[in-house]
C-alpha cells in the first residue's frame, strides 16, 4: 500500500482527496447499492471519510480499513469518538457503536477474523493503489464480499501517460475483468474536473455496481 507515501501525505496535510461531505456517488446510488435494511459495509482505504459516519447513521454496521494511524486518529477526534486502540493482527482497531476502524494493510485482512461483508464501498480505493497490485486488490475485495453481496465502485479514468498517479487511471474497459466472475454494471460515466485539480487530464468519472451475475 506504499505506507510511507500515504503517511507523508497525512503528515503534511496533502489530503486533497478528502471530502467534507458524503461522496455524491454513495448518495446518488444509495438505494441500488444498499437496498432495504441494515447491512454490514466495508470501506477500504477509508482515510477519515465522512462516509463512514453517514453509513452508520443510516443503521449500517460499518468497518473502515486504513493503513495510516493519523487518519483514524483524526476521524475519532472530529467525530468525538474514543480513540482507545485494541491490538489486532498487523495493527490496531478502534470501535464505537456500529463502527470499527482497523489500522492495517488491506491485503492482510483475513475474512476468517473479520468475517464477510454484504456491501463494499470502494470510494476511490482502487485508483489509489499502484497498478502492479490492482488485480490483487480487486481479488481481496472479492474475497471479503459475501456471496450475495454488492460492491459500489467509484472510478477515475484519464490518459495515464499524462500524469504519474495516484490517483491512477482505471479504465472502464478494465473493470469487468478485474471483478470477474462477478457481474459489473456501469451506473454512470461522465467527464469531470475533480474540483479543477485534474482538469488538464480531461478525466472521466465512472461508477459501477458489482455483484453476483
Amino acid at each position: 500500500m506504499e505506507k510511507a507515501f500515504w503517511q507523508e501525505r497525512w503528515r503534511t496535510g496533502q489530503i486533497g482527496f478528502h471530502r467534507d461531505v458524503p461522496h455524491p456517488d454513495l448518495v446518488r446510488w444509495e438505494r441500488e447499492f444498499l437496498g432495504d435494511g441494515p447491512k454490514r459495509v466495508l470501506v477500504p482505504l477509508c482515510g477519515k471519510s465522512v462516509d463512514l459516519a453517514w453509513l452508520r447513521d443510516r443503521g449500517h454496521d460499518v468497518t473502515g480499513v486504513e493503513i495510516v494511524p493519523e487518519a483514524i486518529d483524526q476521524f475519532c477526534a472530529e467525530h468525538r469518538l474514543s480513540a482507545e486502540r485494541k491490538p489486532v493482527p498487523g495493527g490496531f482497531e478502534v470501535r464505537a457503536e456500529r463502527l470499527a476502524l482497523i489500522c492495517a494493510d488491506f491485503f492482510a485482512l483475513d475474512p476468517a477474523r473479520v468475517g464477510l461483508f454484504e456491501r463494499i464501498w470502494d470510494r476511490a480505493a482502487l485508483i489509489a493503489v499502484d497498478p502492479s497490485t490492482r488485480s490483487a486488490f480487486a481479488a481481496q475485495e472479492r474475497r471479503l464480499l459475501a456471496s450475495s453481496g454488492r460492491l459500489l465502485l467509484s472510478g477515475f479514468e484519464y490518459e495515464q501517460s499524462r500524469m504519474q498517479g495516484p490517483p491512477w487511471s482505471v479504465t472502464s474497459a478494465e473493470v469487468p475483468g478485474l471483478y470477474a466472475p462477478l457481474a459489473a454494471r456501469m451506473l454512470d460515466k461522465h467527464p469531470t474536473d475533480r474540483d479543477g485539480r485534474f482538469a488538464h487530464l480531461e478525466p472521466w468519472d465512472h461508477t459501477w455496481l458489482i455483484g453476483p451475475a
